[in-house]
């Protein structure tokens, strides 16, 4: 990825980690799945509780969002991916609203409204 190094002091190889520090980065379905169950957004007729819009500028490698939607999927939340330019971007930013959820930088993932001023959230589903 452009602008993605290790500077010596800046990284710790995940080897080196403690074990039950490793087991708060593994994925686990069964626990993913109690939490939106737990905050009240169960599954739909269509086997989704919600969507969120990702959105990534064109210069990053889509690999990382591309596992975070297929994490998604595993516990029924829709996902779409918007690949943009800086121009485009930029552009957005300008606007008073949008519906991008999470918003993919080099220093990981910002939550729209953070990253867009004026933001507006994507609707979820009214807890039942």
């Amino acid at each position: 990825m452009v602008g993605q190094y290790n500077a010596r002091g800046w990284f710790w190889p995940y080897d080196e980690w403690p074990g039950e520090l490793k087991e708060e980065y593994v994925f686990d379905p069964e626990r993913a799945e109690a939490l939106p169950d737990e905050a009240g957004y169960p599954r739909g007729d269509d086997g989704y509780r919600f969507k969120v819009k990702l959105l990534l500028f064109d210069r990053f490698e889509p690999t990382h969002p591309e596992l975070l939607m297929g994490y998604f999927d595993a516990i029924g939340i829709a996902s779409e991916l918007d690949v943009v330019t800086g121009a485009e971007a930029g552009a957005l930013a300008k606007q008073d609203t949008h519906d991008y959820g999470l918003v993919a930088s080099y220093y990981g993932y910002f939550a729209g409204s953070s990253f867009f001023r004026g933001c507006s959230t994507t609707s979820l589903r009214t807890p039942s």
